[in-house]
């Protein structure tokens, strides 16, 4: 399942960049299949740690010292030395969780060990830390990707070159185009569903499939945040299908509860947006549109106007799925 990512990983690879990977996005994107899918192609030995499920591993980096991390590390994976240190690499999942993790990261103390490293996080990292990584946001399978993920890609050269000279694509491939985006549509673009969808060759288990994922966005909202911010979260969540279903689908508060305001909601949107649970769609004029520095001011200038923004899932099957749910 070739991601357009993979070839910006190939080239930190070949070029030798000295500093870490940092893949971040949603729960459900593909961050570890991307990740181990690219380190199986170019490295004879993988090493991974889930910091989410074993927060004991954060023990390997409590030292500061170059050779005790070095020799933690080696002896908890029991590497030899002997080992090519280039034909190794290191996944540290969910860092995060593990904040010595990341300062030993921010000081390049893993040399010796490891020279490749690539960190995963679906949680937003603090500011501080990003300017240690080179950071690839991951966000769902496009449609060209899904059109290669289905052994579809034929269609991609098709649309480009017909884009490309202007001209009509034959009405029969134009049918088989859209029955493959109404699939597209249906399925989404997460990985793991993409795959199941491969496994059986029907959506039977689709729907199910994407109510465990946004159950899972309820989940670590409960998890990560105090009970009412936790509440606020999951309801907008719940209220995006209701949002897009009118025919003005700018974003209201009078759907979540009656009496609610933005000034309530906003702290709650922002984290949901900086978790990528939700894409925000804002408005823009076109002074803005023509003008990079108005553009680049947007966001700022749109937290306080309730007005001024959609929005989203950040997939489309999640979204096919909750309105086919609310439709029965």
């Amino acid at each position: 399942m070739k991601r357009k990512v993979i070839d910006e990983l190939i080239a930190w690879k070949t070029e030798k960049h000295d500093i870490p990977i940092l893949l971040t996005g949603a729960k459900g994107v593909g961050k570890t299949y991307l990740a181990y899918d690219f380190a199986k192609s170019f490295f004879e030995h993988i090493y991974y740690i889930n910091f989410e499920r074993e927060p004991l591993q954060a023990g390997l980096f409590l030292h500061r010292e170059d050779r005790l991390v070095k020799d933690h590390l080696l002896k908890h994976f029991q590497i030899d030395e002997e080992q090519p240190i280039e034909s190794r690499i290191l996944i540290l999942d969910e860092i995060s969780f593990c904040e010595e993790a990341l300062n030993i990261l921010s000081e390049n103390h893993l040399l010796g060990a490891f020279d490749y490293v690539i960190a995963i996080s679906s949680h937003p990292l603090n500011a501080k830390w990003k300017v240690h990584f080179m950071e690839f946001s991951i966000h769902p399978l496009e449609f060209d990707e899904f059109l290669r993920a289905t052994s579809n890609e034929w269609y991609i050269e098709t649309i480009v070159n017909h884009y490309h000279s202007s001209s009509k694509i034959p009405e029969i491939v134009h049918k088989e185009l859209l029955t493959l985006h109404q699939l597209y549509l249906q399925i989404g673009g997460m990985p793991g569903i993409v795959n199941e969808y491969l496994n059986l060759m029907d959506t039977v288990n689709v729907s199910e499939q994407h109510g465990s994922i946004i159950s899972s966005y309820h989940d670590n909202t409960l998890r990560d945040n105090t009970d009412s911010d936790a509440l606020k979260m999951n309801q907008v969540l719940d209220s995006l299908a209701y949002q897009l279903m009118k025919e003005n689908k700018k974003f209201q508060y009078k759907l979540i509860r009656k009496g609610t305001t933005h000034a309530m909601y906003r702290e709650a949107i922002e984290r949901l947006v900086q978790q990528s649970y939700v894409i925000r769609s804002n408005r823009i004029t076109a002074e803005q549109l023509e003008k990079p520095d108005k553009l680049a001011q947007l966001n700022n200038s749109c937290e306080d106007d309730n007005s001024n923004f959609k929005l989203y899932l950040p997939d489309t099957g999640l979204l096919y799925s909750k309105l086919v749910e609310i439709q029965g």
